[in-house]
């Protein structure tokens, strides 16, 4: 079934991207202002050959996307010490003992900021990275990961499932399921992990329904203060560039966690309003950085969590989600977001169909209901890279026709339409991923292994999509550096070109 809402059918598609941002990935904060080589930090030095410091390295890679006409970028940070950024200490202790942010980590962000406006490119979306890249490899201690008995939740018993031993990354308002169960508990180097760990490993605790209240807290978490102490410096790092008051540096996006999947783990709601950690700060987020963005004149309404579209296992497949008769299946992550925010139901539908991948139907007698509401957000940061999968490998088919890469952009950036006519009209709609024109060496994008031509049509599929015409920024993928995955191919200068010649495929048109 194709599923088109019957009261839009009759727009007619109009014009083409707004705006072209990218994402930068992580920023090594820590010497991102020192003699330090980029060859310390990964492929960074792939990304800018001959550069002698880190910085000079940021600096040339933006002066190549600004002359490609990008407007703004995305850009990771750790809190812990994860990818060489370490704003807080003393992580992995009680909440009182964790002191920051640092001056030094402060005023390497302020010249980040300072060189993105030297360049020419004005708007920055800060993303947080709660987890540290702690992932299930981090032996006890390291960037403040502790293995211990599960905690006590905000409404017992504990989650069904729940094991005996529970990893808890200091960034994190819940804890994780480690690699086992046995010490180490976590996946020693060099050990196949995906053979040795148990199931689940890595993922929140939750039993898809009353997770949010059944999870165990984090006694080791950081804490809401210290969380929003970074976030203001920060804030306050970009209002102040290039001088105090001046707001150089619009924020144009603050990405408090991204791609949130409250649909089959409604415990990350915690990230919108805490249930687990209240004594550690103001738990409500929505509220706390909506504060501090309106503290720096920003539009408060930008504070987002971004949700990954879901693509069906057949071409063309599509279908209604509980969230209503016109909302699509295809964005139920962004749809619980919404939900979330504003007080309404996560986690998994009751007698979902769960239909060629996607959770189809259902009703709302088993969800659960967020308890503070807000005002809906005015920017729907949707993470999309269309196209059908490989069942085999779980990669975009690398050909055409069988990815169907426009097809299925015409039919997602179709359902946004009906979603954002639903939540917010006038919101802007942010592609905040999606396909570059990258190439891993292999003749397939680095990210995805999509089509070389998956970027190309993208855009054709959203020029034919109903949403075509709506205030949209795209917003692909770039290898700069990604510390998880990618081959050398990926972080090569040439696979900086998101709009080269300013020929597209990312090509704005205002």
């Amino acid at each position: 079934m194709l599923f088109l809402p019957t009261s839009l059918t009759a727009q007619t598609p109009i014009a083409a991207p707004s705006a072209l941002e990218v994402n930068l990935a992580f920023v090594p904060f820590d010497g991102y202002n020192t003699s330090t080589s980029p060859s310390a930090y990964g492929n960074l030095q792939n990304a800018c050959p001959g550069s002698t410091s880190v910085r000079a390295c940021y600096q040339s890679i933006f002066a190549n996307f600004h002359a490609q006409n990008v407007t703004g970028v995305r850009f990771f940070f750790g809190i812990c010490g994860g990818f060489h950024s370490t704003p807080l200490s003393n992580c992995g202790q009680n909440y009182t003992k964790v002191t920051g942010p640092n001056s030094t980590w402060t005023a390497n962000v302020a010249s980040f900021f300072s060189d993105l406006y030297s360049a020419g490119i004005r708007n920055v979306e800060p993303n947080i990275s709660h987890s540290d890249l702690v992932g299930i490899t981090a032996p006890q201690g390291t960037q403040g990961v502790q293995y211990a008995a599960p905690a006590a939740p905000p409404v017992p018993p504990v989650c069904s499932g729940t094991p005996s031993v529970v990893e808890y990354a200091p960034g994190l308002p819940y804890g994780t399921v480690p690699c086992t169960n046995t010490s180490p508990y976590y996946c020693p180097s060099g050990q196949n992990c995906a053979k040795y760990c148990q199931a689940n490993a890595g993922f929140p605790i939750d039993d898809h329904y009353h997770g949010y209240n059944c999870s165990p807290a984090n006694p080791y978490f950081v804490g809401w203060t210290n969380l929003n102490n970074v976030v203001n410096a920060v804030l306050a790092a970009a209002y102040n560039t290039p001088t105090s008051g001046a707001k150089g540096i619009i924020v144009d996006e603050f990405d408090v966690e991204q791609e949130l999947n409250m649909v089959q783990f409604p415990v990350l709601a915690r990230f919108v309003v805490d249930n687990a950690q209240t004594q550690t700060g103001n738990p409500d987020a929505v509220a706390s950085i909506r504060n501090y963005m309106s503290l720096y004149h920003y539009d408060t309404g930008r504070v987002a969590w971004s949700a990954t579209a879901t693509e069906p296992n057949t071409a063309n497949y599509d279908c209604i989600s509980v969230y209503g008769s016109n909302q699509s299946a295809r964005v139920i992550n962004l749809d619980s977001i919404f939900s979330a925010i504003e007080g309404g139901f996560i986690g998994q539908p009751h007698n979902d169909s769960g239909s060629q991948g996607l959770f189809c139907g259902g009703d709302d007698s088993t969800m659960f209901q967020m308890p503070v509401p807000h005002s809906a957000p005015d920017i729907a940061d949707l993470h999309a890279y269309p196209c059908i999968k490989n069942p085999s490998t779980g990669y975009c088919y690398s050909d055409d026709p069988d990815a169907n890469v426009e097809g299925e952009a015409k039919i997602v950036y179709g359902d946004v339409l009906a979603f954002l006519n639903t939540v917010n009209p006038s919101a802007v709609f942010m592609v905040g991923e999606t396909h570059s024109n990258s190439n891993n060496g292999q003749n397939e994008t680095c990210e995805g292994h999509a089509p070389l031509d998956a970027a190309s049509l993208n855009v054709a599929g959203y020029n034919a999509s109903l949403v075509a015409g709506h205030s949209v920024i795209f917003r692909p993928w770039i290898n700069i550096p990604d510390p998880s995955d990618g081959s050398t191919a990926c972080f090569d200068p040439a696979n900086q070109n998101v709009n080269q010649n300013n020929q597209g495929p990312y090509l704005p048109k205002q």
